[in-house]
């Protein structure tokens, strides 16, 4: 079963932060998200062209 939230759930959460948070959000979150085929054996370790794509962030 997947229990990953959708896109509008993402954007839903993201806004309840910009109207809560008491400074300015500079970037979306979901920007930072890579696939799980960019990774080599856990959340932390990427293969090589997840370690190129991770670089332009």
């Amino acid at each position: 079963m997947d229990t990953t939230p959708s896109k509008d759930d993402f954007d839903a959460f993201e806004n309840e932060l910009r109207e809560k948070l008491d400074c300015e959000v500079i970037s979306h979150y979901r920007d930072y998200f890579f696939s799980s085929d960019l990774f080599y054996d856990g959340p932390l370790h990427m293969n090589a062209e997840g370690a190129k794509k991770g670089r332009k962030y």
